[in-house]
């Protein structure tokens, strides 16, 4: 259904299997689906498009892996979380470090082009001494990008959250050292932090774009290819098409009904005006380039910078005394203690979020 709006003969440059673990289906349905959509896509055949898969390391051993490069999977990115044995039981995902390990290795001699590592912070029973312990023990496996996401504990939500004990779960000073020293390890082992939750080795191509200020950002995150549209086809997935974001039903059951409909499975939409696309842009380099060269900028929209964001700059001059952002002349920079709250400090840009919660960012930091 969505294929029909599209030129069949666009290229697809970039695959991202995600929002939970897509290899808990097995591999005659993972074959299906990219047979499906190979069939109504155009996928690359030279190998050179970033074709990504989720991986629980649980669920997979050598074999697995090659029938997924096969497929035509050429990134992986492992859900570690943590190698500590006591954080593993009290989130109930036991996997040893022999098993990442072997997993990363076996990635490698098939020909994988790019390994990612997801590990989360603020994990219950863990503290700052057992995650530098579990990065210790990772960092001489090299993979080639690491994720340090922040663990957000809301059983409402998550019902697989509500057998975690919150009482054993670190305070937020406690979250801040695992995040800043944590950081500092992985910089101090050859790794650019690329901004956020994320890092990369020196010589990866994401570290080379953001070098170059080639980098962008999307829903799944950063991102090589700002100028492709993104097509999302999974439940609550999220389409970025032109000046249209997409949003797919929520829950499974209306997903399925709209589709046995002969639907798309749409729950809402929104198309962006002139001013969403100025602060998206604006918001997107900061965040990819850490900077924000005013003069260009201005040239870009023909806008007075100052003027049009006389609002949120009060905001950013609070940031650069608390030594997390600056402002040299017509330049716009976040620190490298900013760059831990990035997202923090971008939101004051955001319009949408002012609009809803003006003093969100205040209570981030």
């Amino acid at each position: 259904m969505r294929s029909g709006a599209f030129d069949a003969e666009r290229p697809v440059n970039q695959i991202h299997f995600g929002g939970g673990t897509p290899t808990f289906l097995d591999d005659g349905q993972l074959a299906r689906l990219m047979d499906t959509l190979s069939s109504h896509f155009s996928f690359r055949d030279d190998d050179g498009g970033d074709y990504a898969i989720e991986i629980d390391p649980r669920t997979v051993d050598r074999k697995r892996l090659v029938t997924l490069r096969s497929l035509g999977f050429n990134r992986i990115s492992l859900g570690v979380q943590d190698l500590n044995p006591l954080v593993q039981k009290a989130v109930n995902r036991v996997q040893p470090y022999e098993m990442i390990r072997d997993t990363i290795a076996w990635a490698r001699e098939i020909g994988f082009h790019s390994i990612n590592v997801d590990l989360i912070c603020g994990l219950p029973l863990q503290t700052e001494t057992s995650l530098l312990h579990s990065l210790d023990r990772l960092l001489p496996l090299k993979p080639d990008r690491i994720s340090m996401y922040n663990y957000a504990h809301l059983p409402a939500r998550f019902k697989v959250q509500r057998q975690i004990d919150e009482s054993a779960l670190p305070p937020a000073a406690e979250k801040i050292r695992m995040v800043s020293r944590g950081g500092s390890l992985l910089q101090d082992h050859g790794y650019r932090f690329i901004g956020m939750d994320h890092f990369a080795l020196e010589d990866d191509e994401m570290a080379r774009a953001q070098r170059d200020g080639k980098l962008h950002r999307n829903f799944q995150g950063y991102t090589l290819h700002g100028d492709t549209d993104l097509v999302g086809l999974g439940v609550s997935a999220i389409s970025d098409i032109g000046d249209l974001y997409l949003q797919n039903e929520k829950g499974l059951d209306q997903w399925k009904a709209r589709l046995h409909d002969d639907q798309l499975p749409i729950w809402k939409g929104y198309r962006l005006e002139r001013d969403d696309m100025i602060r998206r842009d604006l918001i997107m380099r900061l965040l990819c380039d850490l900077e924000l060269d005013i003069g260009a900028f201005e040239s870009r929209w023909k806008l007075d910078f100052d003027d049009y964001f006389a609002d949120a700059l009060p905001a950013w001059r609070n940031f650069d005394r608390e030594g997390l952002a600056d402002r040299e002349g017509r330049r716009l920079k976040i620190t490298d203690q900013g760059r831990l709250v990035s997202r923090a400090l971008v939101q004051v840009f955001d319009a949408h979020i002012q609009a809803t919660e003006p003093a969100k960012y205040s209570r981030v930091l």
